[in-house]
Formats: structure tokens, C-alpha cells, sequence
């Protein structure tokens, strides 16, 4: 029984030398879900809905797992940089998509092709019915991307 309350009484070593200023290493969920959110938001940069989803709570994670500790660990530090590098990413690769649909007459006919193949109607004609304001603005701003203009 002795031993027993001997093990109750025990101190950490941050009690029993405190000059030492040893810190126990915390764990917790936060920390491996903002890791995570972030793996997340790098693999899903081409999919710009779920990258940004979880670009944020990665970051959110990160923050809500620092606590009332003055500074941060590394995982959330990782689960940050992580997320800010599948955000950026994931807005380069849409703009580049953007542009390439806008400017480059060969990547639009691909895509035209590909959309007649699938669906049976070009990209532009889909573009016409579904957005008519949009296709006279995207004519306005790239005039040698509209569909009278593309060789078939």
C-alpha cells in the first residue's frame, strides 16, 4: 500500500526541476488534424473547393491547437505551411486554367472537342446557352477565343 502512494506523489520532472525550464510536449487532436487538413489541401490543389475547405480548417486547426501556450509547436507550424502552400497552389492552377480557356486557341479547341465528344455540344455553344452575358464578356476581354474564331 505504500509503494501505492508513493506512485500517487510522484512528480513530473517539470516539478522536480523546474530551473531546468522543461516543458512537456503536448499531443492533441488539433495538432494531427491541421497536419492533415493540410496533406489534404496540397493533394486537392486541382479541386479548388475542397483545397480551400481545407486549406482554412487546417489553418483553424493550427491556431485552436496552440491553446494558452505562448508559442506554437512544430506540427501546427507544418499544418500551416502546409495549408498556405495547397491554398496558393490550388489558386494558381485555377487561374492557369482560367487563362488557358481564355487566351490559348489550341487548349480551347481541346477543350471543345473533348466537351462534343462527351456531350455533343462544343464549350463555347454550352458557354452561349448556359451564361449568354459571360461569352459576349469573355469575347469583349480575349476577342480571339470565341468560337467563330477557332479552325475546326
Amino acid at each position: 500500500m505504500d509503494n501505492y502512494t508513493d506512485l500517487q506523489n510522484q512528480q513530473t520532472p517539470a516539478e522536480q526541476y523546474p530551473h531546468y525550464g522543461y516543458k512537456p510536449v503536448r499531443s492533441n487532436a488539433f495538432m494531427i488534424l491541421s497536419l492533415c487538413m493540410g496533406i489534404l489541401c496540397i493533394t486537392s490543389c486541382s479541386v479548388i473547393f475542397i483545397s480551400m475547405i481545407a486549406g482554412g480548417l487546417g489553418i483553424l486547426f493550427a491556431i485552436l491547437s496552440k491553446g494558452n501556450d505562448q508559442n506554437m509547436q512544430i506540427l501546427p507550424k507544418i499544418g500551416i505551411a502546409t495549408s498556405v502552400f495547397g491554398l496558393v497552389s490550388s489558386i494558381a492552377v485555377t487561374a492557369s486554367v482560367c487563362y488557358l480557356l481564355l487566351f490559348d486557341n489550341t487548349y480551347r479547341k481541346q477543350v471543345n472537342e473533348a466537351c462534343e465528344q462527351v456531350y455533343g455540344i462544343s464549350f463555347d455553344e454550352m458557354l452561349d446557352e448556359m451564361y449568354p452575358e459571360l461569352s459576349t464578356m469573355i469575347d469583349d476581354i480575349a476577342p480571339n477565343s470565341g468560337s467563330s474564331n477557332i479552325t475546326q
